[in-house]
């Protein structure tokens, strides 16, 4: 219970729906356990008619016969719609409002997922997290509904149970309940096991969602390899060890069931045989004994239940913690509370050196630039030069392990984080775009903003608005998942068509243009240079940041030549040598055509 303890906040703010569902429970119990009376003073009133019929001491009345045991029947019907009733009022207050909870535990987990940094992501695979978000979480709404729900009906039916045995019968009492302590012995060894088991079950959950989503997000790769055969084989692989932690699970929760077969067949045995003697010594009546079977009857479904319930509350325990490990994890980027103002008048880079943990060496070392208002920066080097980083850490997805970048003066770490980045406007490399319509996907990028002459405007600068006619409904074609019906380099085209409609102070494109040919680049770099926006371009491509104010060439995190296109084809060095290379495989690909 120490895990599920972090529940306990929830559950206090839903205090009157439970408090009144406990009352609804204990009056449906009580209700319950007055229909054995009835069937005791049934059974005692058939006998006294029956010894007065044999003795003859008194003729018997059949009508008022039937009638009485009518109104003891009547009298039986109308206590079990009542506890009825008070049980269906009892769901509706408990279960509606573990439903309420796990709303609210899912938006909570959510929002913290949100505020996470990218090193978290980097260690945890999306199946896990999803797991813990939807999988886990039923789990725990599992305890917090139905395992509450019959914990406190349990619990009351017991205490209402055992005061009226007691109150009938001491004697009787005492020996139905001698096999009881024996099954909280077994529970008590049985409980870790099923905990333990619940533990490593989930994990292979996660295991499996991970690997599933994985699978099919690479599905193109898989077709493309003809691998079909191998992840099929990989996945039964990862069902058979689910299959054999369930089945481990289960057998620990059958234990339970030949117990408590025994242990009701027990009880039952005595209560006839004790009954029999009390009847036969005169100390209890007929009525007594059915009314005890009945009572016996009333403590078996909690007690079969048990096994049930300690079920789900150790599987509850089990994703509860990994769910308080989720929300344990605290981010390592933290925004800062400094308004950096309305618009971006400087970026500065002061001395700025990052490693990426576990990393042997530095991403970035040393690096030195400043950015003036409508400038247009290239950033050009080999595959790992830190190119990439440097846009992380200007969109401070990671704090410099050294060094401190500026906005308008101000230290981007005490800077408030939301309001700087949305003047940014990112062309991320992936292009990753929404399971949405393409219309909505420009749209994620104009903070609720909806302007279709915008839209149409932003498309035609993307150079994007003459492949329109190609799709089946247009800008409301429907693209499927991270946009796997666009090709390449319409995904690119779209994702610069989202960043410009944000009309941001600063355009950052990571190598944004890979997948574009050099015609269209060409024509959406001449849109953008009419535009004065500051703009910062990652590119492999010399044809991409030639006409940049500044083009700064890195290599493993350092710069080594930086200047305009002009200054740097003098200077002779590494930019110089890529230019030529590039160009010269220009020609050679002219010359195929």
């Amino acid at each position: 219970m120490k895990e599920l303890s972090k529940l306990n906040r929830y559950l206090w703010q839903y205090k009157k729906e439970l408090a009144i569902g406990l009352l609804f429970v204990i009056l449906s119990n009580y209700f319950a356990i007055r229909q054995p009376k009835i069937v005791r003073d049934t059974l005692d009133k058939a006998t006294e008619i029956i010894e007065q019929y044999q003795s003859g001491d008194m003729p018997i009345d059949p009508g008022h016969v039937t009638g009485t045991f009518i109104g003891f029947g009547i009298k039986f019907l109308i206590f079990a719609l009542i506890s009825g009733v008070f049980l269906f009022l009892m769901r509706q207050m408990i279960i509606v409002a573990s439903r309420k909870i796990e709303k609210q535990l899912k938006d909570d987990i959510y929002a913290h997922l949100q505020s996470l940094s990218m090193s978290f992501y980097r260690k945890y695979g999306t199946g896990d997290i999803m797991a813990r978000v939807t999988e886990d979480v039923a789990n725990v709404r599992m305890y917090l509904g139905p395992g509450i729900m019959y914990t406190i009906n349990f619990a009351s039916n017991i205490v209402l149970v055992l005061i009226v045995m007691f109150s009938v019968n001491v004697k009787m009492t005492f020996y139905v309940l001698l096999p009881m302590p024996v099954l909280a012995i077994s529970i008590y060894y049985v409980n870790k096991l099923i905990h333990d088991r619940s533990t490593i079950l989930q994990e292979q959950m996660s295991r499996i969602s991970t690997y599933v989503q994985e699978m099919y997000s690479g599905i193109r790769v898989i077709k493309a390899f003809a691998a079909e055969r191998k992840v099929i084989r990989a996945f039964e692989g990862q069902s058979s060890e689910y299959r054999n932690k369930a089945l481990a699970l289960v057998q620990v929760n059958a234990l339970f069931i030949p117990l408590i077969l025994f242990l009701i067949g027990l009880c039952n045995l005595i209560t006839i045989y004790i009954g029999g003697q009390l009847y036969m010594a005169g100390g209890a009546s007929a009525g007594n004994i059915a009314e005890f079977f009945m009572y016996v009857g009333r403590l078996t479904w909690p007690v079969a239940a048990i096994g049930w319930v300690t079920a789900i509350i150790q599987r509850a325990a089990a994703s509860q913690k990994r769910i308080n490990e989720l929300m344990d994890i605290k981010p390592d980027i933290v925004a800062g509370q400094v308004d950096p103002g309305n618009g971006i008048h400087s970026l500065e880079f002061e001395n700025v050196s990052f490693s990426y943990p576990g990393a042997k060496r530095k991403a970035i070392s040393g690096f030195n630039l400043t950015i003036r208002p409508g400038q247009k920066v290239g950033l050009v080097g080999r595959t790992g030069s830190g190119k990439t980083t440097l846009v992380n850490l200007l969109l401070r997805q990671y704090d410099p392990s050294n060094g401190s970048i500026r906005v308008n003066g101000i230290d981007l770490r005490q800077a408030q984080l939301m309001a700087f980045r949305q003047m940014l406007g990112v062309v991320p490399q992936d292009s990753f775009l929404f399971s949405e319509s393409l219309y909505n996907n420009v749209l994620w990028g104009g903070n609720g903003v909806d302007s279709p002459e915008k839209v149409e405007e932003v498309l035609q600068i993307a150079d994007l608005a003459k492949d329109l006619d190609g799709f089946p409904k247009g800008l409301h074609t429907l693209l499927g998942e991270r946009g796997i019906t666009l090709s390449g380099g319409q995904k690119q085209r779209l994702s610069i068509a989202r960043a410009l409609y944000r009309q941001p102070q600063v355009l950052v494109f990571d190598d944004s243009f890979s997948a574009v040919d050099t015609n269209t680049e060409a024509k959406i770099l001449e849109q953008l240079n009419r535009k004065k926006v500051t703009t910062i371009i990652v590119s492999h491509r010399v044809s991409t940041v030639m006409n940049a104010d500044l083009i700064v060439v890195l290599d493993q995190g350092r710069i080594i030549e930086q200047g305009n296109h002009k200054q740097l084809l003098d200077i002779g060095g590494y930019y110089h040598s890529l230019h030529k290379k590039q160009l010269l495989e220009t020609e050679l690909s002219h010359a195929k055509i």
